[in-house]
Formats: C-alpha cells, structure tokens, sequence
C-alpha cells in the first residue's frame, strides 16, 4: 500500500487512510482495528482532508480514464518483482541526485532531478493535466466533485480545502494555488 493521505473523522473513532496505488480510501476502526474499504476513488488520490463539515476532500492527481493504459494501476502493482524493480530504480537515481547534491556539483539541478524522481515527475508528464477534488460524506458517499478540462489552466490539482465560502486548490505539479466559490 502507498498512504498518500490520513485523515481522523470528527469523533476520533476511525481513520481514512488513502490507497494511491489502488485507488481507495481505507477505513480503520480504532476501536476494533478492523478495516474497511472507505471508498473507491476514480484515480490516484494524492492528497485527503478533513472539512469542519465533516465531510473529506480527496484530491485526485490522476483521474482514471477508462481507455487508457495506467502504468502503476495495470503494469506495476499487480507485480511484486515489477514493484520492487522499479523502486530499485527509483531509489538509485534519488541516490544520484544526493550525491551530486552533497558534493556540490550543479546544487540547483541535482536538487530538481531530486525532486521530479520522488515526485514521479515523469509518470505526470505523460498524462493530460487534469486533475479532480471529490467531496465524500462520513459514509464514503459522493457528495460532489470539482474537475478541471484538459484545455484548463489550473491542471493537477491534488488538494482541496475549504474556508470561508471557497475551495482551495493546491498542487505540487502548479506555481500557484486557485480558488473556487464552494456551493
């Protein structure tokens, strides 16, 4: 499981843990220690939090498109060499990046090659920038969702949260954060 996300529910009686490489949301009941699925998410949830509604919004980096071939859903989870191959790779090349960091040479681009390995910079080079924040009831329930187009200019957003009247939107893949009237 990659935890990409945590969130306690209002009474403190369970905790939501996101499932990024499966795209769900797990429910652990604290008491028992029983989990559950929460919910399934159309994508890869990056990102979940709480609202003072109670509600949760989970930001979805990667909708799934049903058409389309997903590396890490289709290729690499299902396969425990494939998965411990690729975070070899992954683990050797932030190794690089450290090095050539430690040791000063070209600190500013050894630090951005850092950060695009850890942050899959790749993989969300490859797809549409689109992203998707989805409201959830304490239940798992859909509430509502806020998407982006392809053609959008806010692209990848993987956070939302609600103050005074608006969503916030954030995302690492962005220089900026946005903001929609929440209704």
């Amino acid at each position: 499981m990659f935890a990409n996300g945590l969130a306690l529910s209002p009474d403190e009686s369970f905790l939501l843990v996101n499932d990024l490489g499966r795209h769900r949301i797990l429910k652990l009941d604290l008491s028992s220690e029983q989990i559950e699925t929460f919910a399934q998410t159309p994508g890869k949830n990056d990102n979940l939090r709480r609202t003072d509604k109670g509600t949760y919004l989970v930001g979805i980096i990667m909708p799934s498109e049903k058409d389309r071939f997903d590396l890490a859903s289709d290729f690499i989870l299902p396969y425990n060499n494939v998965r411990r191959a690729v975070h070899r790779i992954l683990s050797g090349l932030l190794s690089v990046g450290k090095f050539l960091s430690e040791n000063q040479f070209l600190p500013s681009l050894s630090g951005s090659f850092s950060y695009w390995v850890a942050n899959t910079g790749l993989a969300v080079d490859l797809v549409p920038a689109r992203g998707l924040i989805v409201e959830y009831d304490g239940q798992g329930r859909v509430l509502q969702t806020w998407w982006n187009s392809e053609e959008g200019k806010v692209g990848r957003f993987s956070e939302g949260f609600l103050h005074e009247g608006y969503l916030y939107l954030g995302s690492p893949y962005n220089n900026f954060a946005s903001r929609v009237k929440y209704e």
